[in-house]
């Protein structure tokens, strides 16, 4: 029985990525453009950030100059800090014996980091430059980086770091300032609409043949790109993940067009709300319901997760798990909050919904950062 269960499951993936296959290639792509950045793609798909490009050169040749000895590029989630930084590594590794400075590396994560400064950091004999992503968790309790200081106070090291801006970067403790004050930083604002535009049809183009170009585009209308502007609010990461869901669908039904009116009817049926309804639902729930999403989302930015159990939530609030539960049901039946049940056991684990997470976090950052450094630093919120 299991080995049947197993020939069933690698049948069905295998012949859903043939049927997907089948519908890319009928618009001559290769993939879906819109799927989640790619490493590879990052010259190539970046958009607009001259601006940003231009201020990076200016602070690369302080840093090799040796006034400044860190860059941070700094923005919110979603804002194409990882794209950036992937940019400007692939110019600068194909570059640096052009620019005079060695090979540099690049670190996904501040472990992959911290492992190689306990293999090398010993040995290290001349300047390194490192790019590493997401470093503002270096700074979290939680986070064990032995080598902070190292990093950041050796002069023989020299950094270029995502370091976003949140609920949780903008606590005063986790500033880049909290661990060097050798720096300067480059910020990423919301794009522009033209900008985003930009962006779907690189998307596109990179994810065809160049010979193919004029024939994939014609598949998508002007107000296909405009009405998905809409909605994005300059967020890159928002902006994409709506297109591929609408092309996804699209393509699973053969479709031959891509319109504006397909992006209303998506909104529609998924039921993204305007930023004024979104904003009318949370201005009518109880103290009680937003101390709950406080909870939430203030675990969640500190545990590095995207959602957490009852008994998270009680601890974080003080109370009772009864008294959540009580708080949670409305939450969960107007779809602000969703659950699901955990692959070991019965606890339900909960979190706020994408429609309404980004926009909660930033109309009340203040209460959830008050929650974010009594979880940092160990204290309880009076009740």
């Amino acid at each position: 029985m299991v080995n049947e269960r197993n020939e069933s499951l690698i049948y069905n993936i295998e012949k859903r990525r043939a049927e997907r296959s089948v519908r890319f290639s009928e618009y001559k792509l290769l993939c879906n453009p819109f799927a989640p950045f790619k490493a590879e793609s990052a010259v190539q798909s970046l958009a607009d950030r001259e601006q940003e490009k231009l201020i990076f050169a200016d602070l690369f040749i302080k840093l090799t100059d040796g006034e400044i000895q860190h860059i941070f590029i700094k923005g919110k989630r979603g804002m194409g800090k990882t794209h950036l930084l992937h940019y400007l590594y692939k110019e600068i590794n194909e570059n640096h014996q052009k620019l005079g400075i060695p090979k540099p590396l690049f670190f996904e994560e501040p472990n992959e980091c911290e492992r190689w400064l306990n293999n090398n950091i010993k040995d290290l004999k001349e300047t390194v430059y490192i790019f590493l992503d997401d470093a503002y968790f270096i700074r979290l309790p939680f986070f064990l980086m032995d080598h902070t200081n190292v990093l950041y106070k050796n002069k023989l090291i020299k950094t270029i770091s995502c370091w976003q801006e949140s609920i949780v970067a903008d606590m005063p403790q986790i500033e880049p300032s909290g661990i060097t004050e050798d720096f300067d930083e480059i910020k990423l604002t919301p794009l522009k609409e033209n900008d985003e535009i930009e962006i779907l049809k690189k998307r596109i183009e990179v994810s065809c043949n160049k010979e193919d170009l004029d024939y994939c585009l014609s598949f998508f209308d002007e107000k296909f790109f405009l009405e998905l502007t809409k909605i994005s609010h300059g967020n890159p990461r928002l902006l994409l993940k709506n297109a591929s869901n609408i092309f996804n669908k699209g393509a699973s039904i053969d479709k031959k067009k891509f319109s504006g009116t397909d992006v209303l009817e998506y909104i529609k049926k998924h039921g993204i709300k305007t930023t004024r309804q979104i904003e009318e639902t949370l201005d009518n729930l109880t103290t009680s319901q937003k101390r709950v999403l406080y909870a939430i989302s203030a675990y969640c930015a500190v545990t590095r997760s995207i959602e957490c159990a009852l008994k998270d939530i009680a601890r974080t609030l003080g109370i009772t798990r009864p008294a959540v539960i009580n708080t949670l049901t409305p939450l969960q039946e107007s779809h602000i909050v969703e659950f699901r049940t955990a692959e070991r056991g019965r606890a339900r684990l909960y979190k706020i919904s994408e429609e309404y997470r980004e926009f909660f976090e930033e109309k009340y950052r203040d209460e959830i950062k008050r929650l974010v450094y009594n979880l940092t630093s160990g204290d309880k919120e009076d009740n």
